[in-house]
């Protein structure tokens, strides 16, 4: 089973500046809500 492409593909540079963005974001709500 392949997964669905997203509508547009950015490059793999900025697709993984992107995921690491979103990590970072979803730490930082984890973050504030231990504390």
């Amino acid at each position: 089973m392949r997964s669905p492409k997203p509508r547009r593909a950015p490059p793999p540079r900025a697709h993984a500046v992107v995921e690491l963005k979103t990590l970072i974001e979803c730490l930082r709500e984890q973050v504030q809500n231990v504390e």
